[in-house]
């Protein structure tokens, strides 16, 4: 293991939590709706998100491909990642089923589920194409053979999602597929650590406008992106996957000049517990607040500003007690 990933990198765990509450943000629009709330400045609040909906599910495989270690042996390698990614998201979805919806069948059904079909998309996608670009790491040392193969997933992933919709119910390979060479991204920064420094970070900014831009006429301003709905096509993968880059390597920079900090480290560290609770929480907490919209613009705002608040403060005392010893077995700890 090189010296940048034998200790934990503060501004990594800064830039997750950045994405993190982006995710959240993001995820507030659907949830104020699944809690019967129609509230434009809601709406607009959450069109925010188109702003960063090109990169910011790419940026956390980039993150990945960036701390992992893809010499280790394939069996320790798989068993690292079945405890990161597939335990967490067995274990937690129990737990949000019996906290939010009172248990049933349905927390029966979780593991089977989980198994044969994936877990949530992010984490079904990030887990496939870990093992994916495991081989491709291993076994293709031809850089050019081994570009090839990554171009060739991507145009693979978004033709299955286009034409053959039933691949998304396998372990949501299309989504696997098209994201896998952003672990490359990844593992490419880490040897290239030099590319982060203040004078790119207006380039990355430049290259971010100008692409993202580009998407949203070419989309009538439309949420473009990768995340459980793939919205690009092929008229708009190129600019979207050089906006992607751009918009990460601007986060990236982000993170290294803020460097520490403690609130966005202890969500970054429990980025997964955040991605599995804040659906059911958003949710909640709408319901709670929901007198607080369809009033006027300012207690809207405030209310949404509550909702989000509440959420996050939640999900981090939830996320405290999960990592208490013992307990911390459900996070695939052990």
């Amino acid at each position: 293991m090189n010296k940048i990933s034998a200790k934990r990198l503060h501004w990594v765990d800064v830039v997750k939590g950045i994405l993190m509450l982006m995710v959240i943000w993001g995820h507030s629009d659907n949830q104020a709706l699944s809690a019967g709330i129609n509230d434009y400045v809601v709406t607009n609040l959450c069109w925010i998100e188109h702003t960063w909906t090109p990169y910011f599910m790419c940026a956390f495989f980039v993150i990945t491909g960036y701390c992992s270690n893809f010499n280790k042996p394939f069996y320790p390698y798989v068993i690292s990642k079945i405890k990161s990614l597939i335990i967490p998201a067995i274990s937690i979805g129990i737990l949000s089923k019996l906290m939010f919806e009172g248990g049933g069948v349905e927390v029966i059904r979780i593991i089977p589920h989980t198994l044969i079909f994936g877990p949530v998309w992010f984490l079904a996608a990030l887990f496939i194409a870990c093992i994916i670009y495991y081989y491709v790491n291993k076994h293709l040392t031809n850089y050019w053979l081994k570009y090839i193969t990554l171009v060739s997933l991507i145009i693979i992933g978004l033709s299955l999602y286009l034409y053959v919709p039933c691949s998304i119910g396998i372990w949501h390979l299309p989504h696997a597929l098209m994201l896998t060479p952003f672990l490359e991204v990844g593992s490419y920064f880490k040897t290239h650590n030099n590319i982060f420094k203040r004078s790119t970070i207006s380039i990355s900014v430049l290259v971010y406008v100008a692409t993202l831009f580009l998407i949203l006429l070419l989309t009538d301003f439309a949420k473009i992106g990768i995340f459980r709905k793939i919205t690009i096509t092929w008229i708009t993968l190129l600019p979207c996957y050089a906006c992607s880059i751009a918009g990460t390597v601007l986060i990236i920079n982000i993170g290294k000049l803020l460097d520490k900090s403690y609130i966005l480290e202890y969500v970054g560290k429990n980025s997964i517990i955040f991605y599995l609770l804040n659906y059911p929480l958003l949710k909640l907490y709408f319901e709670v607040y929901h007198t607080m919209f369809g009033i006027n613009e300012i207690l809207s705002i405030a209310g949404f500003v509550t909702v989000f608040v509440a959420t996050n403060i939640t999900i981090a005392i939830i996320a405290k007690i999960l990592n208490i010893r013992y307990v911390s077995y459900l996070l695939g700890k052990f």
